[in-house]
């Protein structure tokens, strides 16, 4: 829209960016998360020019060969079993049947000829052993990913509580007419009031939930669950009678 303005024709550009080199099945393997997006600038001579202002990522690593493998048989699955109709798929039994010497069945009503029951039986039981060799490995993949972070489930419920604490916060911290503004950041918010209302009970407790919040929100830090039950009790007295918010200082 910037380039737009000052009659740069300019266009948007979908893609991905980056695959890994599969030595095994000898071809590139292109992720999902590789999608990308960016423009495309037209600059007279030198033609349509990319205009790319995402900062640069780390290229990925490369496959090991067991990874290699198990993507390549992910590959054939999906190529030429999920992705080819029936009429495909009797088509690459014929070719291996050809391949090893098995002659081929009765024609059919088409005039072709169907490839023979053992050739059938052993390529489906072939393709189901890779089926399960493959989902077998998705699953313990995925495992192993749970077990790397934690307690996936922990963390996920804990960094929940920590955000459910720190609005029930902000809500109480409102009603004490001491709003966070809107383009203002957690921690220059819990600045703001321990500069402003210093003696607001519970704005210690406050203070560390912000910083909590801005770790596991932002920094995808797993909180210990012990640890939300430490600051829920703390800014437990936060609004409490007593407190004396001004909110006239911390407008």
């Amino acid at each position: 829209m910037l380039l737009r303005t000052v009659g740069v024709p300019t266009r948007y550009v979908n893609g991905f960016l980056g695959g890994e080199w599969n030595a095994v099945g000898q071809h590139v393997t292109v992720r999902q998360n590789r999608a990308h997006a960016w423009v495309e600038a037209y600059l007279g001579e030198f033609g349509w020019m990319r205009v790319d202002a995402t900062p640069a990522i780390r290229p990925p690593g490369r496959m090991n060969k067991w990874r290699q493998l198990q993507d390549s048989l992910e590959f054939f699955w999906g190529r030429w079993v999920v992705g080819y109709d029936l009429g495909r798929q009797i088509d690459i039994v014929r070719d291996l049947g050809k391949g090893v010497g098995v002659p081929a069945g009765a024609p059919s009503e088409t005039g072709a000829r169907w490839p023979g029951k053992r050739v059938v039986g052993l390529v489906a039981i072939l393709l189901m052993a890779g089926g399960i060799t493959a989902a077998g490995w998705r699953r313990r993949r995925r495992r192993r990913r749970e077990q790397a972070g934690g307690s996936a489930v922990l963390g996920g419920l804990t960094h929940q509580a920590v955000g459910r604490l720190y609005r029930r916060c902000l809500e109480r911290l409102s009603d004490l007419g001491l709003p966070r503004r809107p383009a203002e950041t957690p921690r220059e918010y819990a600045d703001r009031l321990s500069a402003a209302a210093a003696d607001l009970q519970g704005l210690p407790g406050f203070s560390r939930l912000t910083d909590v919040y801005v770790q596991a929100r932002f920094g995808r830090k797993q909180i210990d669950e012990a640890v939300v039950n430490e600051l829920a009790r703390q800014v437990a007295i936060l609004g409490r009678p007593g407190s004396e918010a001004r909110p006239g200082r911390a407008a």
